[in-house]
């Protein structure tokens, strides 16, 4: 009998061919998971520095602790964030590919979130040690941060919407759903931080900005939230893989708290002193910021509640059955941190060492915690299974494949275009190039400002420099026109005569100097 003939099976026909080892296996396998664990590495940097304030006989050593998770956050996000560069250079169809896969798309919201964390402790660490400059650096990474958040959390659910066709079956759905619209909510409790750096009109700007950001992600979070309820009560618990994504409500419900208290101890400080809302107590304070203080309080011990209720749902859906290791258990830390410290908050402004105890509880379980995923990951790495670490769904999944229906309607000009590595290139270039110049620029402002604050008048009589002003000068540094008039009111001598003789002492110098310099010329035509 003749052999019957042995068909191979069919191979996928992919649309970027996967590399089987190597280094640009990793590269084309570096996705945004990893940013996860720049996350986990920031909140324990500010957890750590947290507790060097509430701990004085431990302060020194929790400092240098914090100090050293900053740095290593710091290392680690520009490792990772020059590895994201490489893969989408190289690998530019990648990217499209990675946000037509609706799994993978949400982990977009992990970039702004752990770039937040060295933010905030830029503010901690930087900003006491080495003064303003620091200040004007993180309030320029925090808008950037502001800007890449909201575009996760707008672009994200939109792509939800349209294109992410299959994923909005409600027994598909997972926590992961929250990831890009926390992003605005943590950007919005990073920016009352760095308010607390600034002069009281930039503090004002950030403080309305942080509210307006805080409003677009936590509404929207809540709602998720609701989503995925209905979802474990109807549809049973999320497969063991997603296991850990129940601890991810945590994450608004902590950060949302966190943000509401620390923007009204902002705004408390900064709306009597430029006059925002301007009623007034009897006291002197601003009844909005009175005000603002106590419902972000009030907020915060709401959301608290709720969080108390999730954090039990998830130990119990962990604990009653093995979840196999992945990126996804940073979970374990990020969402958990930011719940601890807004326990902590909430029993430093009460204040109550029952809260402080409970977020000390929690934040040391986070420390343990990451200590406990970095462990797995190192001895994974070294016991030669960096295969199981290294894996993108979107480089092996359908979404590489050339089925029947093409990636995100690649028929669409404007894919087209970034699809071409060309073009993709040109256009990294160019942002590459805009935004070193934008540095540059934001350094020398920063070194050669010292007295000028536009938009005031009293940045015109900083010009007016002389033995008289100097001292006035070094005092009023960057404040604004009615801080230095109250200031001035205190001066024994008339200000206007003073300034009046400075003008004449500079107008003196420069009458002076042009009749040199006629004289030279004068001397040389000869």
């Amino acid at each position: 009998m003749p052999l019957l003939p042995t068909e191979e099976p069919e191979r996928p026909q992919w649309i970027i061919e996967p590399v089987e080892s190597g280094f640009l296996r990793l590269v084309q396998n570096f996705d945004f998971k990893w940013y996860g664990s720049t996350m986990g590495t920031g909140i324990v940097a500010i957890l750590l520095f947290t507790f060097s304030n509430l701990y004085t006989k431990a302060s020194s050593v929790l400092f240098q602790l914090s100090v050293i998770f900053y740095i290593t956050n710091i290392v680690l996000f520009s490792l990772i964030f020059m590895m994201t560069v490489l893969r989408y250079t190289l690998y530019p169809r990648l990217f499209i590919i990675m946000i037509s896969d609706p799994g993978q798309a949400m982990y977009l919201g992990t970039f702004p979130m752990g770039f937040a964390t060295i933010i905030s402790m830029t503010v901690n660490i930087m900003v006491p040690r080495f003064g303003a400059p620091w200040a004007e650096v993180a309030w320029v990474f925090w808008w950037i941060d502001v800007v890449v958040s909201m575009a996760t959390a707008l672009g994200v659910p939109w792509l939800l919407q349209v294109k992410h066709h299959g994923i909005t079956d409600l027994d598909k759905m997972t926590a992961g759903w929250l990831l890009p619209i926390v992003a605005p909510i943590v950007a919005a409790g990073t920016g009352s931080v760095v308010a607390s750096g600034l002069d009281p009109n930039r503090a004002l700007i950030t403080v309305l900005t942080s509210y307006t950001i805080l409003g677009t992600g936590l509404p929207a979070a809540l709602s998720v939230i609701v989503i995925y309820f209905m979802r474990v009560a109807t549809k049973k618990l999320p497969s063991t893989e997603h296991m850990v994504s129940t601890f991810l409500p945590l994450g608004p419900l902590g950060q949302g708290g966190f943000a509401a208290q620390k923007l009204g101890e902002q705004a408390f400080r900064v709306f009597p002193i430029t006059n925002t809302l301007s009623p007034v107590n009897g006291q002197g304070n601003s009844l909005a910021g009175e005000i603002l203080y106590t419902v972000g309080f009030i907020i915060a011990i709401i959301l608290w509640g709720f969080g108390i209720m999730w954090l039990f749902f998830a130990v119990l859906s962990v604990t009653r059955q093995k979840v196999p290791f992945s990126q996804g258990w940073w979970a374990f830390t990020f969402p958990l941190g930011v719940f601890a410290m807004s326990t902590i908050t909430m029993g430093i402004n009460l204040p109550s060492k029952t809260f402080q105890a409970l977020g000390t509880l929690f934040g040391a379980a986070v420390v343990i915690m990451w200590f406990f995923v970095v462990s797995i990951m190192v001895s994974r790495l070294v016991g030669g299974k960096k295969h199981a670490i290294f894996m993108a769904p979107e480089v092996t999944g359908a979404h590489n494949q050339l089925l029947d229906q093409p990636v995100l309607d690649i028929h669409d000009a404007e894919v087209v275009l970034l699809l071409r590595r060309r073009s993709f290139t040109a256009v990294l270039v160019l942002v590459g190039v805009n935004t070193t110049v934008m540095w540059i620029i934001a350094a020398l402002y920063v070194q050669l400002t010292v007295f000028s604050l536009a938009g005031n008048y009293w940045h015109a009589v900083a010009q007016l420099v002389s033995n008289d002003t100097i001292p006035l000068l070094e005092k009023s540094g960057k404040m604004n026109d009615e801080d230095v008039t109250k200031q001035l009111n205190l001066e024994s001598e008339d200000f206007l005569v003073k300034i009046e003789r400075s003008a004449q002492m500079v107008s003196s110098r420069w009458s002076n100097c042009i009749s040199e310099m006629a004289s030279v010329c004068s001397k040389l035509c000869r």
